[in-house]
């Protein structure tokens, strides 16, 4: 059977994450990349999971970011004045999603299909750890490093996508949702690295309907 990929998205709570684990089996195991806290613990009660069906991976936002965020807060100077420092240093993106990558090519080359919650983290994750790459090179190599602002976190969003497709795996993206911007009314899109939805086989979108998960086809596959 082929490889397929899944983009699953919609607002918090309407059983994107259920969806993604449910048919996970010791012999069909997921590997399950929690970037966004709460996820997995949220679905397992609804989840009638055996032991070692799903392999959970825990990727929090570094502490030291939220350590270097607070010398960004703006202080009080001599005369009263407010005075913002604005010398924000990134530090622990790339120890992260080096993580990220790492743990997942271990899961795929174990025969456990990725699920990533969320894209909309990952991409984050990705985008920072390059402009932490950036802030700490050297003039020299800084230049050359802002050179890739396009091509390497496209290089590497993709590559993350397409290493389980190789091994013959499943890959499953979970996303928020995002406005289409000035659409009147509103109208949803996977808030996500802008070529995902495009690339993958299948997405629904999910929703709450008369108090019941809903999930609606944007883009099926050859079975619909």
């Amino acid at each position: 059977v082929m490889a397929r990929t899944y983009l699953l998205w919609g607002p918090a709570g309407t059983g994107k994450t259920t969806f993604a684990l449910e048919d996970a089996t010791v012999e069909q195991p997921a590997w399950y990349a929690e970037m966004e806290p709460g996820g997995f613990r949220r679905a397992a009660p609804r989840l009638k999971l055996a032991e070692d069906a799903v392999n959970v991976g825990n990727y929090p936002t570094p502490m030291q970011e939220l350590e270097t965020l607070l010398a960004g807060i703006p202080t009080v100077g001599d005369k009263g004045n407010l005075r913002a420092d604005l010398s924000y240093q990134l530090d622990g993106w790339v120890e992260l999603l080096n993580n990220v990558v790492r743990d997942m090519m271990a899961a795929v080359k174990a025969g456990q299909r990725p699920v990533y919650d969320t894209a909309t983290r990952y991409w984050y994750i990705i985008r920072q750890a390059y402009e932490e790459m950036v802030q700490k090179g050297t003039s020299a190599q800084s230049e050359k490093i802002a050179q890739l602002k396009f091509t390497w976190p496209n290089k590497i969003m993709l590559q993350s996508h397409e290493f389980p497709l190789a091994y013959g795996l499943d890959v499953v993206w979970i996303a928020h949702q995002d406005s289409v911007f000035g659409s009147e009314p509103p109208v949803y899109k996977a808030d996500t690295w802008k070529e995902l939805p495009n690339m993958v086989d299948v997405s629904l979108q999910f929703r709450i309907a008369s108090g019941v998960p809903t999930a609606r086809i944007v883009k099926g596959a050859e079975a619909g």
